[in-house]
């Protein structure tokens, strides 16, 4: 079962991934220690990075206030618009921080590092594509730093899905990167993947296989095939809650809002205590301006779960749209 199951929070889910990546490895060079897969596997998705939001930052950096004081006297102030789109992608205001750093590049086009912020900024904005091109001109502007290529590694496999691009940014790191040991966690990650695309061509009745290739093209958004996997899965294990639970996430997904909340009730229904489904439910709901059944669905996941951090957050929207 898939680990993002508040679709409000869909503009940052991979948040969690890409913060290490982006602020640790890639961009400020944190040494290499650790693989972008391996990033991708300690955070779940869906999961805050767990930064704070006050208003002076460590290391007697400007704070919040002074970048838009910056801002507000010279609107082109590059280091001061890349500051903040930092700030603003921490705190998961990806959309903001997306806007900050492309009016950074408009000021500095050359600049690498702004090209791998608007990168990961993409990445946690679920465009992978736009992502995967921004990280390919990282690896143009330069072409001896190893860190673009793992860039471009993470964006293709874990934002993409794009096996081929992975494997040309796998084998471009390793000719920047000469013996580095972070080079055989990537392949090892790339083998991985393969597999679990491979396996799910070959073994349509296979339930693990099935579900292990619905959960790849659901973390890199290609729906559809998601959609096929899981129902191939549903067909080995029609009771399998968390299977539908994500196969009425994809189906959202794919703007068929009625049906995915009919795979909830259908979720529930194999598993009482799925709150996923709930959850999901209650989003879906006020998304489609359906407050009847959004406060339906809300107070599901109150008996399901009644300590949910979303809760909060739900009842406040179902206020406004006058549930």
């Amino acid at each position: 079962m898939r680990k993002d199951q508040g679709l409000f929070l869909a503009a940052g889910v991979v948040l969690g991934i890409v913060a290490g990546l982006v602020f640790g490895y890639v961009l400020f060079g944190g040494g290499g220690t650790a693989a972008p897969a391996q990033a991708a596997q300690a955070a779940p998705q869906g999961a805050s990075p767990g930064m704070g939001g006050g208003g002076g930052q460590a290391g007697g950096s400007p704070s919040f206030e002074e970048l838009r004081a910056r801002l507000q006297k010279d609107p082109s102030d590059v280091p001061a618009l890349v500051a903040l789109g930092d700030f603003l992608l921490q705190q998961q205001a990806v959309p903001e921080a997306i806007s900050h750093y492309e009016r950074a590049l408009a000021g500095d086009p050359g600049n690498a590092q702004i090209m791998g912020r608007v990168a990961v900024a993409y990445r946690a904005a679920r465009q992978p594509q736009k992502a995967l091109e921004m990280a390919m001109k990282v690896l143009d502007t330069d072409r001896n730093d190893a860190q673009a290529a793992a860039l471009v590694f993470d964006v293709a496999l874990h934002g993409a899905g794009d096996l081929d691009a992975a494997a040309r940014a796998l084998a471009e790191f390793q000719r920047r990167a000469p013996g580095a040991p972070v080079a055989g966690q990537m392949q090892a990650d790339l083998e991985t993947t393969r597999k679990i695309v491979q396996d799910g061509k070959a073994k349509p009745d296979d339930f693990d296989a099935q579900s292990k290739a619905g959960n790849f093209y659901y973390d890199t958004g290609q729906w559809a095939l998601s959609e096929a996997a899981y129902r191939r899965a549903l067909v080995v294990n029609p009771l399998a809650a968390g299977v539908i639970t994500d196969l009425g996430f994809v189906v959202s997904q794919q703007g068929r809002g009625p049906e995915a909340l009919q795979l909830f009730e259908r979720a529930l229904s194999a598993n009482p205590q799925q709150w996923q489904a709930a959850l999901n439910a209650t989003v879906i709901a006020l998304d489609m301006k359906d407050t009847a059944s959004a406060k339906r669905w809300l107070e599901t996941l109150k008996k399901v779960k009644p300590d949910d951090q979303n809760i909060p957050h739900l009842q406040e929207r179902l206020a406004q749209a006058g549930g």
